[in-house]
């Protein structure tokens, strides 16, 4: 995926973490969003679903930094914010983040890949409008790839399948 095409399309806004705040800081520190003008018809929420280890988080770091709502310059991982996913490098607890699209406000819901926590995934499906189904060229589709496939086709979500790390050796696209 080229990034440049998310950064023509894309401007985001800045949320207060953990807060419940109506008005919002958008990429221009001095500009204010207001998200109650969002009408429910105009907020769209998707998950970044994968197996272990295929990208997810990286995936949401790109996109967050691609569209504004951090700098470059930020620490790896902006997500996991629990220090247990800092340690082991692996998503516990799914995390959210507001963009905006033209007139919609986009919410990303970046997931655990591992099986243990896939109560999260679920949690986040039941939430979501639809996914992207993140698979790892160089590993193919996996357990976890299948598993959270089904549970977005039985719940009518609209399933985006990316192909990651393209760039990697051993890495088979037709697979």
């Amino acid at each position: 995926m080229r990034c440049c095409y998310w950064r023509r399309v894309f401007y985001a806004i800045r949320l207060p973490q953990r807060s419940a705040s109506k008005l919002s800081r958008s990429s221009d520190p001095t500009k204010l969003v207001d998200l109650s003008a969002f009408t429910p018809d105009k907020v769209r929420n998707f998950g970044i679903v994968a197996h272990v280890d295929h990208g997810k988080s990286t995936l949401a770091d790109r996109l967050l930094e691609l569209t504004g709502v951090v700098d470059s310059a930020h620490e790896e991982q902006m997500l996991d914010r629990l220090q247990v996913e800092r340690e082991r490098g692996i998503t516990v607890k799914a995390q959210t983040c507001t963009m905006i699209y033209k007139d919609l406000l986009l919410n990303l819901i970046d997931t655990p890949g591992h099986a243990d926590f896939n109560f999260e995934v679920s949690r986040s499906l039941a939430a979501s409008d639809g996914i992207l189904l993140l698979v790892a060229a160089n590993q193919g589709v996996q357990a976890q790839t299948i598993a959270n496939f089904w549970l977005a086709f039985e719940r009518g979500l609209t399933i985006i399948p990316v192909i990651n790390k393209i760039d990697l050796k051993g890495a088979n696209i037709a697979e």
